[in-house]
């Protein structure tokens, strides 16, 4: 939570919400894939109806992350200092599937 309010607090990137890849069954949760396509390890803080701190190291793909569907405050931040972290509010829908790749491209 002290982490969420850091980065909101300084300069950041926009957060783009993940566009649904695909429907699965699953009252009430979402599934979150996060791709991390970078040459640093990457920590995703989630806060929402569920508190998640996801860590992803450099060059790989995380498993599938099941989390209670709705909107969540979110930062995502590499180890490199030099490479400003992402924030702002994501909604996760029930039944869906995400599938979020870093480095985030427009």
């Amino acid at each position: 939570d002290s982490k969420l309010k850091l980065i909101a607090s300084s300069n950041y990137n926009a957060l783009v919400p993940a566009v649904p890849e695909r429907k699965f069954w699953g009252p009430e949760k979402s599934i979150l894939i996060i791709e991390n396509n970078t040459e640093f390890d990457l920590t995703v803080y989630l806060k929402g109806p569920e508190y998640k701190i996801i860590k992803v190291e450099k060059n790989s793909t995380s498993d599938e992350i099941k989390i209670n569907a709705g909107t969540y405050e979110a930062a995502s931040e590499l180890s490199n200092a030099d490479i400003l972290p992402y924030y702002g509010e994501v909604t996760y829908e029930e039944g869906q599937k995400y599938r979020e790749k870093y480095p985030i491209s427009d």
